[in-house]
């Protein structure tokens, strides 16, 4: 079992894909291809049954939280593959992000008995699991492209493609039934700093108008979802 804490400064945009086109040649030249550059993510976002950490992530607060186990394959419980179990905390625009790799089978265990208690990271992940009676509630998967700064080695760039989701069969595999989240051609950029932005990088976004938005995977698949089946319902009427 490894474990990591991650925390920076993260900002997305939402950018059509002209404008990601036009942005891309502009930086190129002081990026290089992260370690590994592409990448296709399989997420399912934990919760309780009174969903409220996806809804105050809706209310756009402060200080917010998500759980989630991430794989970087489809795999079903018989794969037993490697997977993350992560807290990802955000209090303004700063992230922590505290996370196990261990087998599939480990971490739906851990979802089922929050026990583990052999690393700090593990005691948290279990005291958050039981206090909000997390499991399975949103299934989001994208493909990534992952770029670092030249000269910057804290500067990571990603541009995400491709997101889906859904909330049924909450399993980590790539099945029929998701649906898009964005209506057209469009791609999430998030920026992930540890300090300001290099002024080329700040040049570029200035000079295309290009603003950081307040912007959350899982409440838009959620939001989505619940405009399909209940119209004006909220998230949670709409189940």
């Amino acid at each position: 079992m490894k474990q990591q804490t991650i925390q920076r400064v993260e900002k997305k945009y939402v950018l059509s894909t002209a404008v990601y086109e036009t942005i891309f040649t502009q930086i190129a030249p002081y990026l290089m291809k992260d370690i590994y550059p592409t990448s296709h993510i399989y997420n399912l976002y934990l919760d309780g049954d009174d969903y409220h950490m996806i809804t105050t992530s809706m209310q756009k607060p402060l200080y917010k939280e998500k759980l989630r186990l991430r794989s970087y394959a489809p795999m079903s419980l018989k794969d037993n593959g490697m997977v993350f179990l992560e807290i990802k905390k955000k209090y303004r625009q700063t992230v922590c992000k505290r996370r196990l790799e261990l087998p599939l089978q480990e971490a739906m265990y851990m979802l089922a008995r929050h026990d583990r208690k052999d690393s700090q990271i593990a005691r948290e992940l279990c005291y958050a699991l039981a206090f909000h009676a997390a499991l399975p509630k949103v299934y989001i998967a994208y493909d990534r492209c992952s770029y670092v700064g030249k000269q910057e080695p804290g500067l990571r760039i990603t541009f995400d493609k491709h997101i889906r989701g859904r909330m049924h069969k909450l399993n980590l595999q790539d099945e029929e039934g998701t649906f898009p989240l964005f209506e057209k051609d469009q791609v999430l950029m998030e920026i992930k700093a540890c300090g300001s932005y290099p002024f080329w990088l700040v040049e570029a976004l200035s000079k295309l108008q290009i603003y950081p938005t307040s912007f959350s995977k899982v409440a838009n698949i959620v939001m989505k979802e619940a405009k399909q089946k209940g119209g004006k319902q909220t998230c949670l009427q709409a189940f």
